[in-house]
Formats: C-alpha cells, structure tokens, sequence
C-alpha cells in the first residue's frame, strides 16, 4: 500500500496546504489544466566546460557574499596598439564544491581561463527563432505576443491557449547572460525584438543578421565586439519524453572580432571537439482519481519511469588572439581528455598552454599548463602554471587540493544532495526521501482500496548534503613563483536555527530536518486482517520539542467509533498530545513539548467494508519526531564558503591571515535556490469507469523541477579577522542580496547584479581590549524603473469545476475542451537600471571622532558613472567635484561644431567626461575654484579643445554657467573658459599627429611599427614639413632598429631649429632605444623572459641593471 510513513525527506516535496500549479513556458504563463497533453519541466540549457565556466562569473559574482574568495591569476595582457582597450590572459578559480554533473573545464576542476568572452543562451520554452515556426518570434507565437493576448477574436483566443498547452507556440523570450572584458550581465528580445538588457546597461546591443545566432556589443569606450561563433547544444528525448523540451540551439556565442574605437581589429580564432553523451533520470507519477460519482472504485495509480535523454555539443576551444601587434597562440592536448572520455563518444582535448609572439614572429612569452586527474582519470586537475623560455623556468605556481588522494566519483554519479554536490551515498535512486504517503491520501470521495501499477519497491535517496565528501577536490594551497604560499580553509555551507520547527514555519522545509524518530505506528489495508489496535511506549529523559503527524483514514459512508488515537503519559503532555480523531479522518501535524517522563501511544484504525462487504481496517498512522532544545546542529544546504586565508613566507613562517565569520542564522541568511521536485496537473483518465473521472496528477523527478542557478545561499553579514584572534584589527561587511523575480515553482529570474554589491565596511583596530572604528563605508544603490520595460506576459489558470460538470464561460475563457476550462490573466515584470548612487567613506579619530568624509554620488539618470563626489576636511571645509558626461547632454538639435561633437559621441556609444568643476564652499557658500572642459570633432567623436577655467579668485556657484546645449543647438561654455591645447591632426587609427598649445607651440608624432608605436616627437615644426621629409608607409614597415635611428635621423639634418626625440621598440616586449634631441641614445636591454635587464649609455656603460628575486626554478 505504498511506502513506510517513516520515510523523510529534505525539502517540502509535497505541501497539502498549497497546490503549486504547473510550470509551463517558463515564468510567463502558468498552466494547471484538464487535458492529455504535453507537460514540460524545466530544464537549463545545456553548455560546455567551456562556456559555463565563464557564464559563472556572471551569474555569480565571486564575494565573500557567497563565501567564496577572489583567486585570479594574470598571466599576460595585449595593449600595445589597442588605445583604451585590454585584453588580460588570466587564470580565475571559482569552485565551492565537488558536483557529481559538472565536467571541469579544459583548464581544470575550479578553473577557467579568461581570454575573450561568451554570450550564453537560456532556453524558456521553445526556442524564440526556432526554424520549425514555433519560437516566439519565427511563426504565428509573434502576432499573439504582440497582442498581448487581448484584441483577439474567440477563434484565435482558443487557438492561442491550446498552442501553448501543446507547445505549437511560445510566449516567454529566451535569456541571454553576457560576460567578456569586465562586462557582464543579461538581455533578452523584447516584443519589438529589440534586445533590452536587465539591468539597464551602458552598453549598445545589436544583432548581426537574422536571428539570435550573432550579436553586436558596443561599450561606452566606442569598441565594437561581435559574437558570431557559436556552439550548438541538442536534447533529445530517447522515449519522446512529454516533460522534456527538446533543444536544438546556439547555446554559447563566442567573442570573434573586436573592433577598437581607434580602428584596430582583433581577431579571435576556435578549434572545434565534440560532445555525446547519454543522461538518466527517474521520475514517479501518480494519479490520484476523483470519480464522478461510481462508489468504490480506484483512488489511484502510479509509473515509475527511467528517464534517458541523448545530449550533445560541439565543444569550442580558444585557438588563437590575432592582432596588428602580434598574436597569442593557445596549446592544445593531441589526446582527447581520459575523464570525459568515460561518458561521452566524442573527443574532447584540454589546453596545455599559450604562446605570445609579436607581428615580427618573434617569441615574447610562453606559458604551460601542467595537468593530471584526481582520482583514475576522474577529473581534470591542474597542477602548475609555468612560465618557459629556453628551458628555463621563470616562474611557476603549483596548487595542492583537499583530499586529492581520495576517490572520486564517476560524472552523473547517483551520490548527490538537493544541490548537485557529491555526498558520498551509494544511492540505488536519486528520487529523494519524502513523505510520500501524502500523495496516497484518499479524497474526499470515499475510493479507498483498489489500486493499479503501485509499485511496492519503489528506491529513494538520500539527498542530505555532506560537507565532508564536496570538499574534496577544492583548492587547498597555491605556492608562488617567489617561493611563498596560501593555505585555504572551508566549512560547509549552513543555516543556524534555534528549532527546527524555525524552518519548518518558513514555507519551504516541512518534515525533512534531522529530526529523531522515537515512536512510530501505522496500519495499512492488508486482507484479512484481524486486528487495528497498535500500542507503543517510549520514555523522554529530559523535556523535548516534538512534531506529531498523525492521520486515519476518512470514511464518508461507514463511521467507527473506535477510530483514535491516544497519548497517554504526564498530564501536562499527554493533553496537548491526545487525539480523538472519530468521525472526520485528518491528518494533524502539531508541534508540543514533552516533560520528562514515560509515554505510550494507542493507535485504534477502526474498520470499513470493501467491496466484497468483508471488514478491513481504516488505514491510519503516527509518527512522533522530536528535536532537541538545547543543540540543534547546523542545517547543510550544498557546497562549501572560505573559512581562512593563511599566507605563508619562504621561510615557512606565517605572514598574515585571514579569517572569516559569517552570521548564518535562518532569518539573516538569503536561501533562494530551494530545490522542489514535483509537478501537479489535472487530467481526465479513463479506468473503465461509468462516469468519467478527473485526477490530480503528481510527478516527481530525480532532479529539481526548478533548474538550481545562482548561489545556494547568501550571507550579508560577514566579519574578516587580520588573525586567528582578532588582535590585529577586523572588517565587517553588509552585502545586498539577490531577489527572484519569480514565483511558485517557476524557473527562477534572479537578480545577479545585486549580489554582492557591499551596502557597508567597516574597518576596526584592536586596542586596549576593544575594537575603535576607523573608517566606515555606506553605500546606496539606485533603482528605478524609469528605463524600464513592461513586458506582457499571460497566465493560463484553471477554473475549477466538479467532474461530470462543465461550468458556463467565464470572461476571457476558452471553453473547446469541455474537459477543460482556461482563463487568461496579465502580470508584468519590470528591468530597471540599478547602479551606485551614493557612497559615503568616514575616517574617524579616536573613539567617536569623525576627521574627514567622502561623498561619491552617481546623479544621472542617462548613465551609472559618478558625477558628484563631497570631501569634508578636517577642518570642517567641504570640497566638492562635479562632473558632466557627453551623454548628459541633450543633443536633439545640434548646430555648432562642439555640439555635433557631442552628438558624434553618442552615436559612437562613447561615454566620456567633458567638463569638471572644483567647488569649495567657503563661509557656507559654494564657489567654483578650478574648472576643466573637453570638446570633440564633429566626424570622428575625437578630442578636438581642452580648456581649463581663468579665474584669479574663487567664482560663485549661483553667478558660473554650466556647460550645455541651447535651444538653437550651440553648445555654450561659460565665458572664462581659456583654450590650452587643440588637437589640430590625427592619423587613421586616431592618434594625434599635431597638437597646438596656447603659445602656438606645435608638437607633432610620428608612428612606425605600423603604425602602432610613436617613434618621433619634434617640437617646433610644421606637419606639411615632415609631410615632405618622411614616407609614412616606409616608416611602418621598418624592424630594425638602426635602421629606424637612421632614418629619422633626416629629420634632424633637415629641422635644425626643432627639438626631436626618437624611439626604438620591441613590439610587445618594449622601448629598445631612446635619442635625445642632442643625439645621445640610451639602450634598452630584456632578458629571454622579456624583462627589463639593464639600461646601458651610448658607450655601452650600464646604468640601471635589474634584478628578480623569484625562487629557483627547474624544468
């Protein structure tokens, strides 16, 4: 008759206060419905190691917030060449737990390696550009969309309903998450299928051709990156499953070229592996029938269902980073890796390593990646980052992680808790432990005994989370290349309570704490049978919290008045406790407390008749639970946070440290990722009854119905100790937390860019036995709706009927199916800008003492850069800085030079500042002290006049006008704004040529190296001069070094009255020469590492010679 009421689970499986209606479409429509059709559960678009490594640090910004520690490793970074722009090669850890799923990246477990960037898809639903027309914006989904579900005749109406019920159309865009060079965030089409992005961004989105395939991504600096490469990602059901969505999509698109905004490209190449693989899942329905109206017949009926879907991927691999000045060329393994091997069919190989060369072709660095497995080829494991050249060893890191040596599992392994982390069970299933009893319970239309297909073997597991087996494989130790090191110590991830019962009233945890259970008895329907009465006796030594769930069988038709149950013991316990539960069954769940003293419990079922009019007992059970007042131990809910960072010297001795304390009880906490694993819905089924019948149909999966994104938890209170007593000073922190923006069951919408984000620090000193603040940090953020965007999305609810009874219209339902009955409602989601709005640093003296504030706001609402800062001095003075930015500026009608300069600039995308004011406040008024303006060329938004304010005494606020645009489109300054520089000529890839200051002295450059590197300066000279004495294109391509000194030597043969300045380069490397204007040269020289080796005269003498002090190295 089902499974033992004594099996718990962990996290509310199934709530018989609330039935949580069907997912489907993901967020925007929720569907519970009469009918036989498809049901999807979500599911999270799949991607490779590659992708979702650095899809993470968007998702989930690495802060003590989330108890993870900052670990970056840069290795190399191209600049030379590319104006603002930098592209760092480095190495990021980011790792919190041992997941039985996660594939470790072609770096290793923990690691990524950052060159470029990715844009990563979510599916919601259908595909918005899928090909077979049922996408959001690639068939008949778009006009309904468009609609917004209203303006529709009945016709169209019902067509609209029952295309979502089937999956014919969508109505939710798909997401995408962004992360390349510093930028992160999110965006999806909207119902214009403009890209909108969420948070608002200063970033200019486009896509490149038809579809959501390639994308355009201009930054507030005016460089253009494109995302054109992409890897495709497939799902496909083996049996046709109807709750899996099939994906077939671009899951990641990869950075391929970036155009600068001083027109220098850089390419980016991939070589391409593939990846097969087979997944496994079960699932468990369970009809439960509600006859409309035969007696006696069948309550329900369950399947349990092995669930096997075929996953594949094209896998992409950074292959190479071309630019002008040279490329960086990435090693890849000529072996596929042996881990992923063990699961999937294709090849899949893992980088070993990177080479820089400048455009000459000559080497500028080499590193290697020195990898192995933990485990017998369990999992990619890094073991040092090594810097080569010439079979030497410049420098080397090496890592050491946490039970290393210990077994690992296999991927997929069925050893995982509610959070995908390993936890070291040998469960047979990974259908978790829950009271699923519950399901079983008989309605109110008495059908209690016959039953089809309910399995009696039904296996569940254990899915508490273990901190002592998802540790394993964490970064435990780094060792430097100057021969020091780091120690990393973790703790579990975890809420604090006071009972347990905290958590049980807080809607997502019922009966599944580690309660003990101390008293159990249940009667099922077995025939024959000759007896109902149970009797228990239990003793409690010390007072005790208990839960009771306690429950007999509801009979409509037969009373027996014997149905009861009983707890007798001390008075004063045994009333709170007792239950007559004649004559409506129930199930009563209560939580008492239990003086010490001896117990014991009468369970009475009482009888009913069957069919067959023979006598069966009731079915009835009891279950005592009790917890413990005085230690209740930490509740673990997945993955690990950073508990100490000890460094350590050559010499072995400890440095510094770093201890972290965390306030994690249950009302401090943010516990968004809840796992649930059940889905309801309603259908009509057909037993071969009279009547036709309806059910409540429970599904429950091996996996989260809701897919686990983000971080598993949230601490907004942490404290960092400078030492394990906390004798040299700490810091507290305050952190903003992450909000889901969705609701019930839905997949979640989670506010990313919030986490982390620190609201207050507090910097204290140790001192006399306490601790004295010393700075102080506020900080408020901004949100507003004011950019926002309304989307219109729909829910489809059901309106409730009796079976055999069909309800008349309701206002905008659709009646087709007369099993089914539909009602449309709207709901909204808002995208706002979020930024920081105020910050807000204190230095105190003493106790108490504040001696200087500084204020940084960010006051427009056109951009997030920070336009107001307040200094208050020790003396009590304030100073304060005003900054206006080109986008401030209203640029509608422009007419004047200056202001279509402006204009220029926000069609570039670029965001710079262009005037900046010093303000004092003197005798409580302010005055503006000191002033500077930028304007810019009307064709290419380049620098055109830099000013700066003449004034001899300070200038009243109220009598000083701002810059900006008048009705008539002239850009107007105030009047005491004096020229000191104008940028007369710049070359193609805007680099000035000539400059003028105030003086008319002119300062013009040359650029050889092609154009990358300046290699002349000469003052007082003519452009139209050199014009004459210098061949530009010869100049670029010239290499060599006395080559290059001897030509430019003509400029000081023909310009004997200008000053002149020359220069040689390594590309890549660096300065090789410099010549003065009276000749004399120095010389630089590297060693085979491309460091700075000494600095010699004309003679040969050195002057500087350089040292670097990095621990021995061996090859």
């Amino acid at each position: 008759m089902g499974l033992p009421t004594t099996i718990r689970g962990i996290f509310n499986l199934i709530n018989m206060n609330k039935v949580y209606p069907f997912v489907f479409l993901l967020l925007l429509f929720s569907i519970e419905c009469y009918s036989q059709n498809s049901y999807k559960l979500e599911e999270i678009t799949p991607k490779s190691p590659t992708a979702s490594g650095i899809q993470k640090y968007g998702e989930v910004p690495v802060s003590l917030n989330n108890g993870t520690s900052s670990i970056s490793i840069e290795l190399y970074k191209l600049s030379a060449g590319l104006g603002d722009l930098e592209i760092p090669i480095s190495l990021n850890y980011y790792n919190n737990g041992l997941k039985t799923d996660e594939i470790p990246s072609s770096i290793g477990l923990g690691w990524d390696l950052f060159w470029g960037g990715v844009i990563s898809l979510t599916q919601r639903g259908n595909y918005d550009f899928s090909e077979i027309g049922s996408g959001l914006y690639s068939g008949k989904s778009l006009y309904y969309y468009q609609q917004a579900g209203q303006n529709l005749s009945y016709v169209e109406r019902c067509d609209y309903e029952e295309g979502m019920v089937s999956g014919r159309y969508e109505g939710e865009p798909d997401t995408y998450s962004y992360n390349f060079l510093g930028h992160s965030g999110n965006f999806y089409f909207d119902v214009d299928q403009k890209i909108r992005a969420y948070p608002e961004s200063d970033l200019k989105f486009s896509t490149v051709g038809p579809g959501g395939g390639s994308f355009k991504i201009i930054d507030n600096n005016g460089n253009t990156f494109y995302f054109q490469q992409s890897e495709l990602s497939r799902v496909t059901s083996f049996q046709q499953d109807p709750f899996i969505s099939p994906i077939n999509v671009p899951s990641s698109i990869f950075l391929t070229k970036i155009e600068t905004a001083k027109g220098r490209k850089v390419r980016f190449t991939y070589k391409e592996t593939g990846f097969e693989t087979v997944k496994k899942g079960e699932r468990l329905s369970v009809t439960g029938v509600r006859s409309g109206g035969t007696f006696g017949m069948i309550p329900y009926r369950s399947d349990l269902d092995t669930t096997k879907y075929y996953l594949s991927m094209t896998h992409l691999l950074p292959d190479s980073i071309i630019t002008d000045n040279g490329y960086i060329k990435f090693i890849h393994s000529s072996t596929g890796r042996l881990d992923v091997s063990k699961i999937s069919t294709g090849s899949m190989s893992y980088i070993m390593g990177f080479k820089v060369a400048n455009y000459q072709n000559n080497k500028v660095s080499e590193f290697e990646f020195l990898q192995s497995y933990f485990d017998t080829d369990k999992r990619l494991k890094l073991t040092s980052v090594r810097e080569i050249s010439e079979n030497k060893v410049a420098r080397n890191w090496q890592f050491s992680y946490y039970g290393e040596n210990l077994s690992f599992p296999a991927f997929y392994d069925k050893g995982k808790d509610h959070w995908g982390y390993y936890n070291g069970k040998y469960n047979a299933s990974l259908l978790p432990e829950a009271h699923y009893k519950e399901l079983f319970t008989p309605s109110s239309l008495y059908q209690p005994h016959q039953q089809l297909g309910m399995p009696n073997d039904i296996r569940v597991g254990d899915r508490n989370a273990d901190p002592s087996y998802s540790m394993r494989g964490l970064l435990k130790g780094i060792k430097y290349p100057t021969g020091g090191s780091s120690i990393l110590t973790y703790e579990p991830n975890q809420i604090k309570v006071r009972l347990y019962t905290d958590i049980t009233n807080n809607r997502f945890l019922s009966w599944h704490l580690p309660y003990d259970t101390i008293c159990a008895a249940s009667v099922m329907y077995n025939v024959p049978v000759f007896t109902t009465n149970i009797s228990k006796t239990f003793t409690i030594t010390r007072g005790k919290y208990a839960y009771v769930n306690a429950s007999i069988e509801q009979d409509n038709y037969y009373h027996d008045n014997h149905s009861s149950i009983w707890i007798y013991g001390p008075e004063a316990s045994a009333n709170e406790i007792s239950y007559a539960m004649y004559p409506t069954g129930t199930s009563v769940p209560k939580r008492v407390y239990l003086s010490p003293g001896e117990y014991r419990v009468q369970l009475n079922a009482g009888y009913t008749f069957d069919e067959y009019d023979r006598l069966v007992p009731l079915e009835a059970s009891f279950e005592l639970l009790t917890e413990d007042p005085d230690v209740f131990p930490p509740y673990f809910v997945g993955g690990n946070r950073i508990k100490s960072i000890t460094s350590i010297g050559e010499n072995g001795k400890v440095i510094s440290g770093k201890y972290y304390e965390y306030v994690d009880s249950l009302n401090k906490v943010n516990f968004e990722i809840i796992p649930y694993y059940e889905k309801r819905y309603q259908e009509s089924v057909d037993f071969g009854l009279a009547d036709y019948s309806s059910a409540t149909v429970h599904v429950i999966s091996s996996d989260p119905i809701v897919p686990i994104v983000g971080s598993v938890i949230e601490y907004p209170f942490v404290t960092e100790y400078m030492d394990s007593l906390g004798l040299h000073g700490k810091t507290s922190y305050e952190f903003d937390r992450t909000r889901n923006l969705s609701s019930g069951n839905m997949m979640p919408w989670m506010t990313n860019w919030i986490s982390g984000k620190i609201l207050s620090k507090k910097d204290y000193v140790f001192k006399d036995g306490n601790y004295n603040l010393v700075r102080s940090i506020e900080n408020k953020y901004f949100s507003s709706d004011t950019l926002s965007f309304k989307m219109h999305p729909k829910t489809l609810e059901l309106i409730s009927f009796t079976s055999g009874f069909i309800p008349a219209p309701m206002p905008g339902a659709c009646n087709g199916d007369p099993n089914r009955a539909l009602k449309i409602t709207e709901s909204g989601l808002s995208v706002c800008r979020y930024y920081l709005k105020e910050s807000i640093a204190k230095d105190y003296y003493g106790i108490s003492n504040v001696i200087s504030v500084n204020n940084i706001s960010h006051g427009s609402v056109y951009h997030a850069l920070p336009t107001f800062q307040t200094v208050t001095e020790s003396s009590g003075g304030l100073l304060k800085t005003k900054t206006y930015y080109s986008s401030d500026y209203n640029t509608t009608i422009v007419s004047s030079n200056e202001a279509k300069g402006l204009k220029q600039l926000a069609n570039l995308n670029k965001l710079l500042p262009i005037e900046s004011l010093l303000i004092r406040t003197i005798n409580g008024i302010d005055h503006v002290v000191k002033g500077s303006l930028m304007t810019f060329k009307e064709d290419r938004g380049l620098a055109d006049t830099a000013y700066s304010l003449s004034i001899i005494t300070p200038v009243p606020l109220s009598s000083f006008s701002k810059s900006y645009i008048n009705s008539n489109g002239v850009f107007v300054k105030d009047l005491r704004y004096k020229a000191d520089l104008n940028f007369s000529i710049y070359n193609a890839y805007g680099n000035v040529i000539e400059q003028q200051y105030t003086d008319n002295m002119k300062e013009l450059y040359l650029y050889g190296y092609k154009g990358l590197y300046p290699v002349a300066k000469i003052i007082n000279a003519e452009y139209i001069q050199l014009s004459g004495l210098i061949n530009q294109d010869y100049l670029s391509g010239i290499t060599d070094d006395n080559t290059l000194r001897d030509y430019l030597n003509t400029l000081r043969t023909n310009l004997p009255k200008s000053q002149i300045t020359t220069y040689t380069y390594s590309p890549l490397v660096g300065m090789t020469s410099q010549t003065d204007p009276k000749g004399e040269t120095i010389y630089y020289e590297y060693d085979s590492f491309q460091r700075l080796k000494c600095i010699k005269d004309r003679q040969g003498n050195i002057v500087n010679s350089y040292d670097y002090h990095y621990k021995p190295q061996t090859n």
